[in-house]
């Protein structure tokens, strides 16, 4: 999408192109927490409001009985400060590599005299971790592609359970997943 200032002008993307070819059925919103939960929940529903559509009360969960079914599904958990890196950051938690990233990180925030916001030190722990992977990207999509994340690991479960309910209220006849 591009970040979660685009999300209004990606939203008229897909209505328009709902419109032009019909049969939406779904649209699920995935947005980093970054340090106020609530309040990146919110906006995603004010902007979802603004669209006319109808989003669900709670995170992870999907509007009922609606065309197009409406998810959003705040990352890392609803709850917690965090982004989609502090999922990748979890998933490898345990590897080798992950004490290495953590010095690495204290020696740069202790040079330049600075502190991350929780969402900010797992950004830069994601992207440090994978800069040293064997063929490094500079988007996390290219680390899961190439294995950097633990795609596996229990993490990713609530927000995998979010995609695939995605396909189950879309394909429902009565706007409920079965």
């Amino acid at each position: 999408m591009g970040g979660k200032d685009r999300l209004k002008e990606v939203l008229d993307l897909v209505l328009q192109d709902a419109r032009r070819i019909g049969g939406l059925q779904a649209i699920g919103v995935v947005r980093d927490a970054d340090d106020q939960p609530p309040s990146a929940f919110q906006s995603v529903r004010d902007a979802l409001q603004s669209k006319g559509l109808n989003p669900p009360n709670e995170h992870s969960e999907y509007s009922e009985r609606d065309r197009p079914a409406v998810g959003v599904f705040i990352t890392p958990d609803g709850s917690s400060p965090g982004s989609l890196e502090s999922l990748c950051v979890s998933s490898v938690r345990e590897a080798p590599e992950a004490r290495c990233t953590e010095e690495y990180l204290q020696c740069v925030a202790k040079v330049r005299h600075a502190e991350w916001n929780t969402a900010r030190r797992a950004k830069a722990f994601a992207y440090a971790y994978q800069a040293a992977s064997t063929d490094p990207g500079n988007r996390l999509s290219v680390g899961v592609a190439q294995g950097t994340w633990n795609r596996d690991s229990p993490t990713f479960g609530p927000l995998r359970a979010f995609v695939k309910q995605l396909a189950t209220v879309g394909g429902s006849a009565d706007g409920i997943g079965s």
